[in-house]
């Protein structure tokens, strides 16, 4: 139900739909481990920032979500089109994802194809569609990853053919699932959805 417009303020049924959700993407793409499933998501009040959410890395992990936030002022006045729960989580948990099993970013391979190290500050280069699977994807290397995991775990939408980087970036992202082994989830089902890219990425490790 709509509290601010287009927007609403979250609520701890929601979001925990929407992990549901979300873990079950991670497992149909052959990326979910236990450990990602340890990661808590904590809901609180308010954030004076322009963040939508907050990845923690202490202990197993935490995801911190507002309910209300200042990154969501224009989707509340219904200027800006609404960023999805779901969306929100398939970015943060793609951080824990780094976070628990970097070799699946470790050189290297990952920064020949997204152009810098997972946490080098810093964008690699600016924003273009052809490049990035969002704007908010080069601002760096670490936030290109977590957007491509969010589109990529969405349905990537059909990408140019001339779009060859963010071709291998999806594809990246479509190897770590490949070749994960069996015993971490892996689930079958996501074939034809992502058929336009090629399989390079890393593994769990």
């Amino acid at each position: 139900m709509a509290i601010f417009g287009r927007g609403g303020i979250l609520t701890n049924s929601l979001v925990d739909r929407a992990r549901t959700d979300v873990l079950g993407e991670f497992h149909r793409a052959g990326i979910a481990t236990g450990a990602l499933e340890n990661v808590r998501v904590d809901l609180g009040w308010v954030c004076l920032d322009d963040a939508y959410g907050y990845y923690e890395p202490d202990g197993p992990g935490v995801i911190l979500l507002s309910r209300v936030t200042l990154a969501r002022r224009g989707e509340y006045l219904g200027r800006s089109p609404w960023t999805s729960v779901r969306d929100v989580l398939r970015h943060e948990y793609a951080h824990a994802l780094v976070h628990h099993h970097p070799a699946c970013v470790a050189a290297p391979v990952f920064p020949r194809v997204f152009g810098a190290l997972v946490d080098a500050p810093g964008p690699v280069g600016p924003w273009h569609p052809d490049l990035h699977a969002t704007p908010y994807a080069a601002t760096s290397a670490g936030e290109d990853f977590a957007e491509t995991v969010m589109v990529y775990l969405r349905g990537a939408p059909p990408v140019r053919q001339g779009a060859t980087v963010l071709r291998r970036k999806l594809g990246y992202v479509a190897g770590i699932g490949a070749r994960a082994p069996a015993r971490r989830g892996r689930r079958t089902g996501q074939g034809s959805r992502h058929a336009q890219v090629v399989s390079v990425g890393g593994t769990l490790g």
